[in-house]
């Protein structure tokens, strides 16, 4: 068996038994919660997965990219980028805690604390993957997966509030952090030359600069439809959207990023741009054709299942789901390419392209609900603007591997 087959394999053992785990554990959940509190969460996850490249300066990529830097000065660039980040967010916090509404600030700060723990807990299992301990990112991730939902529902079952959802995520990535990590120095948490973070910060721009623009626009140009609900409907229909998002991207977390990760240590290593080429359409078809599979057997019955799964209060999710089905697909093929475009370094050719497909679905969706004032229509249009722009984006990273 190829080192790449192990190692996928390695990591989505993990990963699979996570999500297996966290989908059976959803429904014991979504009847302890409402619609109204899985969107206000949501809210603040999607802060998380916006924000958190931010808070460790996009140096889990780094990482991930990165075959003959010195490891352990990534990572600790990494955890000076957090400290900094999340301290001079309390500050502006509390310099401005006498314009926000005094019930927010509290959930603010646990969203604070939520992103700073991500972004360390990315760190770490980079830093694993990194040094090609696969074993260990795949129990890092596994533990921080089925932790935080445990956590949730003992919590939520006592107080059901956003609160206990937050504190349970932000101590399931502490958990993970310090009994799953492949440092040898423990000294790193704490100790970080100031020379040599100058120095990763000149050497490393493409990622802090450019590859952090383009995630934030590509993460805001992926969920702004949940910020259009907040503004344009209502919570109660977030949290059935954000529920149905979090349900069908399990096997793209489950699977994609596997292979991405995997992918990763072997693309880095390849030289010859007309293999790597090659590579990438091998790994499409196999992902495509996988997902296709997939997609004809549950299509049908997503309403249903919804239903079954999650109490009828969940069925109009599966509804979603349905809609947004081709999105997903093309969401699933172009996690290899991802990897490509930071390993052949054209971080800054995808900022610009993030932030174009970030207008062009700002436009899409605010113009669908002013003109037609309809989820579906809506959902729709989102869909198939998803489909042209990943499209485009795999065809674009394909060319750039000449």
């Amino acid at each position: 068996m190829s080192n790449f087959k192990k190692n996928f394999i390695k990591v989505f053992m993990g990963s699979a038994s996570a999500q297996l785990i966290t989908i059976a554990m959803l429904p014991i959940l979504s009847r302890i919660i409402d619609p109204k509190i899985l969107g206000q969460y949501s809210i603040s996850t999607i802060s998380v997965m916006i924000l958190y490249p931010i808070f460790c300066g996009r140096m889990d990529q780094a990482l991930l990219a990165s075959e003959n830097d010195n490891k352990n000065e990534l990572l600790n660039a990494g955890l000076r980028f957090n400290l900094i980040f999340i301290v001079l967010s309390i500050v502006i916090i509390i310099l401005l805690s006498f314009i926000i509404d005094q019930k927010y600030i509290f959930s603010i700060l646990l969203t604070l604390f939520a992103i700073s723990s991500f972004s360390i807990s990315q760190l770490i299992s980079s830093h694993s993957l990194s040094e090609g301990d696969f074993g260990c990112a795949s129990k890092h991730r596994f533990i921080r997966t089925t932790t935080t939902i445990l956590i949730q529902i003992v919590l939520c079952y006592f107080s059901t509030n956003l609160y206990s959802m937050l504190i349970s995520y932000i101590s399931a990535n502490l958990i993970s952090v310090l009994f799953f990590n492949s440092i040898t120095d423990k000294k790193l948490v704490i100790y970080v030359e100031f020379n040599s973070f100058k120095k990763i910060i000149k050497r490393k721009k493409d990622f802090i600069l450019y590859q952090n623009i383009s995630y934030a626009f590509s993460m805001a140009s992926q969920y702004i439809m949940n910020y259009s609900f907040v503004y344009f409907s209502n919570t109660i229909t977030l949290g059935l959207y954000s529920m149905m998002t979090r349900v069908m991207q399990a096997p793209i977390t489950l699977v994609s990023s596997s292979i991405k990760d995997a992918f990763y240590y072997k693309a880095k290593k390849i030289s010859n741009r007309k293999l790597l080429r090659k590579e990438l359409i091998k790994i499409t078809f196999t992902l495509l054709t996988l997902s296709l599979i997939v997609s004809i057997i549950f299509f049908n019955h997503l309403p249903y299942l919804f239903e079954s799964l999650f109490g009828i209060e969940w069925k109009e999710a599966g509804v979603y789901a349905q809609i947004l089905t081709p999105w997903f697909i093309l969401m699933f093929l172009n996690q290899p390419y991802s990897a490509v475009a930071n390993i052949i370094g054209i971080q800054k050719v995808i900022m610009k392209f993030d932030i174009l497909s970030f207008l062009m679905r700002l436009i899409v969706i605010v113009s669908s609900w002013l003109i037609y004032n309809d989820v579906y229509i809506t959902l729709y249009a989102f869909s198939v603007l998803g489909v042209l722009l990943n499209i485009s984006l795999m065809y674009l990273i394909y060319k750039r591997c000449k």
